[in-house]
């Protein structure tokens, strides 16, 4: 297994070894400070400018198409000039041709855009306008048949057009819906973009002929310009056939139900839309055990698929009634004329009950304020309610200008619990209505309540939700049963909140373990002290209470639901101390030693060992800093803490910045049995963040030159370095007869970059992400600002020239300069001699030799990924497979490919995961070192290099370690070591 190995090496050395203005560069990012037109501006001028306002002048070398760009909504590229004001800070944008009138332009800055001062932007920016617009948008297509007879009777029917449109100028009456005997039909409207979604309230007639009109001129819609429609737009189709049988699927009153209310409503719901018109006496009747036809009033939910009888008086406690649904052609029948299957009979009893629910208490209360934003409402009522009477519509909760979307459940048959489904907006007054009268609350004999009910309220200031830090952990084992519990809140809680009833520890049989409750460090915790121990051998459940009347924070948020902790306990008293670690940024003890550290940004990071319980008590740390001038005392130490299992993260902000000087932190923890550990002791020294000393005082453009051939030690051989690897692997084909080279190309070169990206923790097309290191990589030609270059791919220009598939490897994957604190930021690691660069060709040149040397006795993980690729040893490139031309598309559809495309596409991508993900590495590692990794002693004057400036003591999965292989990088994930990512994030610096 030695031969995987594979080194990585790096060229000494820290002289100016590129052009370019380096210390005397900007600090920061550049900004943008505005645009005009703004993003989603309408009827744009088509001869004006585009201005852009940053923070600094502008590079003229930035100012070209490929870090501004205008285009159309499709694509098409547009030219233009630049010109700036006096200051360079406003950069106008001309297009050259004057933009067409009525369209969608995209324009983008590029993240490589550079000040004077060589500071980048470092995200990209997108907005987009709509030019000077008087045409009037126009329908392109519909979803509905309009030639087979066969549009759909149910759901929605799309529609679009050429253009965005205005959601606010959708209203229903722009839209009507009229069949061939000009019956109209309700229609609910809505539209996104340029689609406009017409859906059907109710089902439509089968086999009728249909026209859907969507009205013209100023009443009618318009684009976002404010442009009607020119004319009407008129859709004439047929519906499907339908000859089903309506079936009737829910009654309330139930088929034999009892008290039944003397006023009750009966409602009967069917699978689809029922005609009015047949819901005469021949059809329907309501008669009592005296065969008396009861006369009723009649109505329908909108959708027609409910129907509500109420009689004209009230029905007679004690005596039976039947509804009848007569079949048949007298009887009721649905929108298309379809009957019954079955005649319906529906014996009911009436009861006494005449009075509606009462709500007798809710919490929130009404008129409550600093309610929590993630609340649930309790209802009480008292009697029995009808759970499907609360509805969407009988139950709704408004801001005053839009419905909040609810989910409704029930705890008993008289209480309701009314979440939301979003959280609510801070600082916000809200109205909880529940509905009186037959279509709102009604109670189980189908009384309703006889008003509507207000339930007012406002919340809190903050949209920060409690969260608990238990300890014991839940599921913990052998837990001391000389232990007491804690629980450690984000925010400190209200004291008012707080009692005995509400932090409770149960055991098995659900009793009170007896203690008391105490709330300490700045109303941050919560312990519980058993009177007499904790019970031995026992499971027991930490309960912390939610809901408005549980815990609250002090800015009076709560926890939605009560919290459940279990744990088991062990057999006895626990009497060994604890163990305790403090450092920075997570670096390890060994490596942690006088670190030099900038006033602010960084994060003191403490973990607490308790061998053999992880019995902890966070809630005890006592840690005292001592510096040159008054530091935090412990209680704020504490308070600034963010706790997690076995550990405190306290991390410096600027607010919190520290005065220059040499500090030592003094710390020490219980357990939760009350043992103490010894006092760690941690110096450190806070120290200029100097221009001189950061590493990043702005971000580093990072070119990464897959353009370059230097085959033959530099004298190239007419072909692309980063190409012939491609060809070598098989992910690119000689004569590419399928057209597939170029985007494979893109592809595989993105996911390299992905990998690097990811090293330096932003996502994979560079943006940042929380804790990104200030480096972009760049598949171009940056601005010519400050920035560093670096070759990606062929073979060592240190090696013998002429080798080819067969020959010796160099054993060497990438060479960089080593750039001490990043002094040089635009090195060059291009050079062939010395010979820099990630090489992937000589990891082509090393597996294939194994593979040759192993082969058929072994197979090698390289050989795996790619024999059904490398033309080498035996496999098809991309491109020349027989499924290549379908698997290759950019419209290839894996779900519904068959097997063997499958096959060919998994192995084409798996293998280019694998080489991307092992070049991506190298080429992390490689930059590692062109900005200053790692750095020989250590710190603070280095960062624990070893003599080859590569990690002293490196273990697997270190990313800046100097033997990596091919097998390792495809199964584990390698990273920056903490100390290194701390350098890079400029959390630690070298003096």
């Amino acid at each position: 297994m030695a031969l995987l190995l594979v080194a990585s090496a790096c060229e000494k050395g820290s002289g100016n070894r590129a052009p370019g203005g380096l210390r005397n560069a900007g600090v920061g990012d550049l900004q943008l400070l505005d645009h005009q037109p703004p993003d989603l501006a309408v009827q744009v001028p088509l001869d004006k400018p585009i201005i852009l306002s940053f923070d600094a002048a502008v590079h003229p070398d930035a100012m070209n198409l490929d870090e501004f760009t205008l285009k159309t909504a499709k694509g098409l590229s547009i030219p233009g000039v630049f010109t700036t004001d006096s200051s360079g800070r406003a950069v106008h944008f001309q297009p050259l041709v004057e933009l067409s009138r009525s369209e969608d332009y995209v324009f983008t800055l590029s993240p490589m855009i550079c000040d004077r001062s060589f500071r980048s932007l470092d995200e990209e920016i997108v907005f987009g306008f709509r030019t000077y617009d008087t045409t009037p948008p126009r329908m392109t297509s519909t979803s509905i048949d309009t030639m087979l007879g066969s549009a759909p009777r149910s759901g929605s029917y799309l529609i679009e057009f050429d253009e965005r449109l205005s959601p606010a100028s959708i209203h229903e009456n722009q839209i009507t819906l009229m069949d061939e005997f000009k019956n109209s039909y309700p229609l609910d409207v809505s539209c996104e973009g340029t689609t406009l979604t017409v859906s059907l309230v109710q089902d439509l007639p089968g086999s009728r002929a249909m026209e859907l009109v969507i009205k013209a001129g100023p009443g009618g819609i318009k684009d976002r310009s404010g442009n009607p429609l020119a004319k009407d737009g008129k859709i004439a189709f047929t519906t499907e056939v339908d000859t089903l049988a309506p079936v009737l699927v829910d009654m309330d009153p139930i088929n034999m139900a009892s008290n039944v209310s003397p006023r009750s409503r009966l409602e009967y719901r069917f699978t689809e839309s029922m005609d009015p018109d047949s819901f005469e006496p021949s059809g329907l009747q309501l008669r009592d055990s005296f065969h008396n036809d009861i006369p009723y009033s009649i109505d329908f939910s909108r959708d027609l698929r409910f129907i509500r009888l109420l009689p004209k008086s009230p029905m007679v406690t004690g005596r039976s009634y039947t509804l009848t649904f007569i079949a048949g052609p007298t009887g009721v029948t649905d929108v298309s004329g379809n009957a019954l299957s079955s005649g319906l009979s529906l014996p009911f009893t009436v009861g006494s009950d005449v009075s509606g629910p009462t709500l007798i208490a809710s919490s929130p209360a009404n008129n409550a304020a600093r309610v929590s934003p993630n609340a649930s409402f309790h209802l009480v009522f008292d009697e029995n309610v009808k759970w499907h009477s609360f509805t969407q519509d009988s139950v709704h909760l408004s801001d005053g200008t839009r419905n909040i979307p609810l989910n409704i459940g029930f705890i008993s048959t008289r209480e309701a619990l009314i979440t939301t489904l979003t959280q609510l907006e801070i600082k916000s007054n809200y109205i909880l209505t529940l509905e009186g009268g037959y279509d709102g609350i009604k109670d189980d004999a189908g009384n309703p309540m006889d008003r509507d009910v207000n339930l007012r309220f406002s919340t809190s200031d903050s949209s920060i939700l409690p969260s608990f830090l238990v300890s014991p952990a839940s599921n913990a084992v052998a837990v001391p049963t000389s232990s007491r519990v804690t629980a450690i809140a984000n925010e400190p809680m209200d004291p008012a909140s707080v009692d005995p009833s509400k932090f409770l520890v149960k055991d098995e049989l659900d009793n009170n373990i007896p203690g008391s409750v105490l709330l300490e460090r700045g109303n941050r915790v919560l312990v519980f002290e058993p009177n007499a121990g904790l019970p031995a051998r026992s499971i027991l459940d930490v309960v912390i209470s939610g809901g408005a009347h549980g815990i609250r924070l002090a800015n009076g948020n709560w926890l939605s639901k009560d919290l459940h902790f279990t744990f088991r306990t062990g057999i006895g008293a626990d009497t060994r101390a604890p163990d305790l670690e403090l450092t920075i940024d997570d670096i390890a003890q060994k490596r942690n030693k006088k670190l030099s550290v900038p006033q602010h940004g960084f994060t003191i990071s403490i973990s607490a060992f308790d061998p053999g319980d992880d019995a902890i008590d966070l809630s005890s740390i006592e840690l005292e800093l001592k510096g040159p001038e008054e530091s935090p005392g412990n209680d704020d130490l504490f308070a600034m803490a963010i706790f997690s299992a076995g550990r405190a993260d306290l991390r410096l902000s600027e607010e919190d910045r520290l005065p220059l000087g040499s500090y030592e932190l003094v710390g020490r923890v219980k357990d939760l049995s009350g043992n103490w550990s010894k006092r760690v002791h941690f110096e450190f020294d806070v120290i200029t963040a100097s221009v001189v000393r950061r590493p990043f005082e702005r971000t580093q453009v990072v070119w990464v030159r897959t353009d370059l051939d230097r085959d033959n030690q530099g004298r190239g051989n007419g072909k692309i370095d980063f190409d012939e690897d491609l060809v070598n692997h098989g992910f690119m084909s000689e004569g590419d007869p399928i057209g597939a080279n170029k985007r494979l190309r893109k592809i595989i070169l993105d996911g390299i970059l992905a990998v690097a990206n990811y090293s330096f923790h932003r996502e994979g097309n560079g943006a940042r992400k929380q804790g990104f290191v200030n480096i972009r990589l760049t598949s171009r030609r940056p601005c010519n600002g400050t920035y560093m270059r670096i070759a990606l791919g062929g073979l060592d220009p240190r090696g013998p020239p002429g080798r080819k598939f067969g020959s010796d490897s160099t054993g060497i994957l990438g060479r960089a300069f080593f750039d001490y604190r990043n002094g040089i930021p635009n090195e060059d690691d291009t050079l062939v001699k010395p010979g820099l660069g990630v090489f992937s060709g000589e990891m082509f040149l090393f597996q294939a030799k194994l593979y040759l040397d192993l082969w058929p006795f072994f197979l090698t993980p390289w050989g795996r990924d790619f024999r059904g690729l490398s033309p080498h040893i035996g496999g098809k490139p991309a491109g020349t497979h027989v499924f290549d031309r379908t698997v290759l598309a950019e419209d290839f559809d894996y779900d519904s490919a068959t097997p063997n495309e499958k096959a060919r596409f998994d192995e084409i991508f798996e293998a280019a995961d694998a080489f991307a993900v092992a070049t991506g590495s190298i080429l992390a590692h490689e930059i590692g070192h062109t900005v200053g990794l790692v750095a020989r002693g250590s710190a603070p004057a280095g960062l624990h290099g070893d003599g080859t400036l590569h990690n002293e003591f490196a273990q697997i999965g270190d990313l800046m370690n100097s033997i990596i292989s091919y097998q390792s990088l495809q199964s584990t994930t390698f990273t920056f070591r903490a100390l290194n990512l701390a350098y890079l994030r400029e959390h630690i610096l070298i003096r």
